[in-house]
Formats: C-alpha cells, structure tokens, sequence
C-alpha cells in the first residue's frame, strides 16, 4: 500500500498538518509518485490531506485504488 499526501511521519518537516500539494509543482510530483507506486506494484495507495480535485485526478489515472 502506498501513501501520498500528508505523511506523519515530515511533521517535523513542515511544521503542521497542513493540506499537500496546494502547488502546482508539489501537485505534479504527486501524480508522477502515484504512477511510481503503480509501477512498483502497490495494491492501493491513501490519498491524505490534498485537495479533492487533484485525488480526483490521481483516481483517474492510475489503475491501483485510491
């Protein structure tokens, strides 16, 4: 299972538990590591604290659960 998104574990990092991936950058990098856990063989990925329509997108595109 693969986890995207908020990961508890850089709250250090940054500081909060804030919604990930607001930026297009850090939005793009996200879908291109979902497709990276697809690949890798991930049986479902969490999609946790980003915007709705940006998990709206990674569902679509990738085959693995989300």
């Amino acid at each position: 299972m693969g986890h995207l998104g908020l990961t508890p574990q850089s709250i250090y990092k940054f500081g909060t538990y804030v919604v990930r991936a607001k930026e297009e950058e850090e939005a793009e990098r996200l879908i291109q590591d979902a497709h990276i856990l697809e690949e890798a063989g991930c049986f479902a990925i969490v999609l946790e604290k980003i915007p709705a329509q940006l998990a709206k997108k990674v569902a679509d595109e990738v085959k693995s659960p989300s």
